[in-house]
């Protein structure tokens, strides 16, 4: 996880390359869980999210979480704080699920 997120932060403008790494990210997150059955939910929508992803990157109308807004969930999962980690996890994904359900009812 920390790695695909430091490659995230240092893909900087490079939009391809950020989302690849984003995606990593949460790929990873899903795999650190250990729990079979969101790996196979996330496995069956994986497709889904990433076009999420991608459309967050480069709709300017959609809010994208910031590098911060990961950086704080993995600090919150590094420190087995699974109470702030949901918390954080609704805020990062709050905005864009609005935006979206707004452009695509």
């Amino acid at each position: 996880m920390t790695l695909a997120l430091d490659e995230r932060a240092k893909a900087g403008d490079d939009v391809e390359r950020r989302i690849r790494h984003d995606h990593a990210f949460h790929t990873a997150l899903v795999a650190a869980s250990h729990n079979p059955a969101l790996s196979e939910l996330y496995d069956y929508f994986a497709n889904s999210v990433a076009q999420t992803i991608e459309l967050t990157e480069l709709d300017s109308g959609l809010p994208e979480p910031s590098q911060e807004d990961h950086e704080l969930l993995l600090a919150a999962i590094r420190r087995q704080d699974s109470v702030k980690a949901e918390t954080l996890s609704r805020a990062l994904l709050q905005p864009s699920l609005k935006a979206l359900g707004k452009k695509h009812p």
